[in-house]
């Protein structure tokens, strides 16, 4: 009896016979892959405006936080409120911070009613690459993604690798990581987990007379990420992937009317995880399903005390072909997005459900080379869309 691999069972129908002059779909290592620029599953070049950072260049940058980092290395713009861990908005070619979609290992980790993703709790320690496409992605992506994407992959490696980190610096800056990556035969898992502890001057300036206050603004994280992966007898390789980051941070909120400043502090929890299984049926055809989940809760403390959190469960079917010249990406997407709130922040409505289908297509032949993508998204909220 003949098993077939899970991510192949919706897309078995059609296997007809095809010229050998098909382009076969080439792997390499998980450095060097570039994938968000055409959502593929294998490697290849782009004509997009794309830039990658690596591990090794997040360790040179020093002391940043992934705002700083994404400012200096990839010329993208930041708008900061204040210190460590305070609010950091993020804007690509004009766009807004809600126009520039942030994922974290592939899932949307952000906020449906911030409309973005707070990039300065997710701590360079925690990242292994990140990869960075200027210019409208709304046609792979949706809406979200008209000034660009952002790609975050946390720590992990396919080789055996252990790390040990610690700094210290101004403000009692105190930083700790360790990690450790295992490979054996078909297997592969990793794991990674550190904490900072900054105390951090306050958050505002005299000039904002409203909410100053002279007090320290201190800033705790804390995060951890899992990789596991194992290559089936056929071929079928499952792979899952789980990742959290927990901030509490203080901050200025504005002056009491009794005259007496509040201590008002954020705690905030980033995290998703996702299951996938990857095949390839043959060497011009490979396949990909995804199911995942993430969450970011935020609560306010103080004399403003509020709650909000943002659940989106996720799923995407992708599929990779290769054909005469390029390759053909095409997939299907489901996002259903669930706001928990309390009745100090109400809203009219607390749940999105969006279907979306897209395809991408990549041709070079004489020396030129053709892009084009598509997407279809459908809510009942909005309606149908085409990018």
């Amino acid at each position: 009896m003949r098993h077939l691999p899970f991510a192949g069972l919706l897309g078995l129908a059609a296997l007809g016979a095809q010229a050998q002059a098909l382009q076969p779909l080439t792997y390499l290592p998980a450095e060097q892959l570039l994938v968000t620029a055409s959502r593929s599953l294998s490697a290849g070049p782009t004509l997009r405006d794309a830039i990658v950072i690596t591990r090794d260049q997040i360790e040179l940058a020093g002391s940043l936080s992934l705002g700083e980092l994404l400012q200096r290395r990839a010329g993208v713009e930041l708008r900061a409120t204040g210190g460590p861990g305070q609010p950091q908005g993020i804007f690509i070619r004009g766009a807004g911070t809600a126009q520039t979609l942030v994922l974290v290992d592939g899932l949307r980790a952000g906020s449906a009613t911030q409309g973005g993703t707070s990039i300065e709790n997710i701590p360079l320690e925690m990242i292994e690459r990140i990869e960075i496409v200027k210019g409208p992605m709304s046609s792979l992506y949706g809406s979200e993604a008209a000034g660009g994407v952002i790609q975050v992959f946390t720590r992990g490696k396919d080789v055996p690798h252990l790390f040990v980190a610690t700094a210290y610096g101004t403000h009692n800056d105190r930083r700790v990581s360790a990690g450790i990556a295992t490979a054996e035969k078909d297997t592969l898992f990793s794991l990674a987990m550190g904490a900072r502890d900054v105390d951090a001057p306050s958050a505002t300036n005299p000039r904002a007379t409203f909410s100053y206050d002279a007090d320290k603004d201190p800033y705790r994280n804390a995060f951890a990420n899992m990789r596991f992966s194992h290559r089936m007898w056929q071929g079928e390789v499952l792979q899952l992937e789980a990742f959290a980051s927990r901030s509490r941070v203080r901050f200025d909120a504005g002056m009491p009317f009794d005259g007496v400043p509040v201590d008002d502090r954020s705690d905030q929890t980033i995290a998703g995880a996702r299951l996938m299984s990857s095949t390839r049926f043959t060497d011009w055809w490979s396949s990909r399903l995804s199911l995942g989940t993430a969450r970011d809760k935020l609560a306010f403390n103080g004399q403003y005390p509020a709650l909000i959190a943002t659940r989106q469960d996720q799923a995407a079917w992708i599929n990779e072909f290769g054909t005469p010249g390029g390759t053909t990406v095409a997939g299907l997407e489901a996002i259903r997005q669930k706001i928990v709130h309390d009745d100090a922040t109400p809203f009219d409505r607390d749940r999105r459900d969006t279907n979306s289908g897209f395809v991408s297509v990549t041709q070079a032949f004489e020396g030129q080379r053709i892009e084009a993508s598509a997407r279809r998204d459908e809510d009942p909220q909005f309606g149908k869309r085409n990018t």
